[in-house]
């Protein structure tokens, strides 16, 4: 049987191909991009088995279950003169590629900047942050797993922050009393292999 899998698109580009390595057989795998809210109605209407997505919403056909929270760092460029922990006041607004990467952060992102910041860009697709990024004194806050692959191919270094936001919770999302395929359940074990290599609680 094939796995029909639905996440977003951070997490399709930056967790699940690491994800995957872990599985020997691909071609059975169906690997769709939806923003949250569609990814519930993918679930809902049986067109996905299951999803991975960073918030809840109400839904009395969704099982939604707390899989691992990643921790936020601020990527900025090599020859930055900030040295970690890095204060929020230390930021300046106006050099920020903001991604938009669910409510919570949005929540600490005006507090610490307000709402009427003007950051040189903003944005809900990390893809697109990647073409600024290690540009002298532009600088970004994103979760773990994008920090590392632009750790790993950009020209950027990574700063724990002293204040940073709550991490990004990610959420497994199938149907209320639906068993898992054996395909769905080989996944969710590569997901928790990954997790255990990059030193999140599953």
């Amino acid at each position: 049987q094939r796995l029909d899998f639905v996440s977003i698109s951070s997490v399709n580009t930056y967790i699940m191909p690491q994800v995957l390595k872990h599985l020997g057989d691909l071609s059975r795998i169906s690997l769709c991009t939806y923003h949250t809210l569609e990814a519930y109605t993918q679930v809902e209407n049986g067109q996905a088995e299951v999803a991975l997505v960073p918030s809840i919403r109400y839904s009395r056909y969704v099982e939604a279950t707390h899989i691992f929270t990643e921790p936020y760092s601020l990527i900025c460029d090599r020859d930055s003169a900030l040295s970690q922990p890095v204060h929020p006041s230390q930021l300046q607004p106006d050099r920020e590629l903001l991604v938009n990467w669910h409510l919570g952060f949005m929540q600490w992102h005006h507090f610490w900047f307000g709402l009427t910041s003007s950051p040189v860009l903003y944005t809900d697709d990390m893809q697109v942050v990647q073409q600024f990024l290690g540009r002298k004194g532009l600088w970004a806050v994103m979760p773990q797993s994008a920090a590392h692959y632009a750790v790993r191919h950009l020209p950027v270094k990574r700063l724990a922050l002293a204040e940073p936001p709550e991490g990004r919770t990610m959420y497994l999302l199938k149907r209320w009393g639906h068993t898992l395929s054996p395909e769905a359940e080989q996944l969710v074990a590569a997901l928790r292999r990954w997790c255990d290599e990059e030193g999140l609680e599953y």
